[in-house]
């Protein structure tokens, strides 16, 4: 399973699942980097969007919404 580092606080955290990118709610700003990527990039760029991104349901007024995690 691929693993995440991100900077947070100005500090590398992770290792980090897609699971757990999602439930932290990353934006596209956020800085990332796996084994293969060579150099840490903003999370839009190596395609960690809401399609890659497990999409978790949202209660919306009453309705169940998907929740767009950037």
């Amino acid at each position: 399973m691929k693993q995440y580092y991100i900077i947070r606080n100005d500090q590398p955290a992770g290792p980090y699942t897609l699971e757990e990118l999602a439930a932290m709610e990353i934006t596209p700003d956020t800085i990332v980097w796996a084994e293969d990527i060579v150099d840490w990039i903003p999370a839009y760029q190596v395609g960690l969007c809401q399609k890659s991104l497990p999409q978790q349901k949202v209660k919306d007024r009453g309705s169940c919404i998907f929740r767009c995690l950037f």
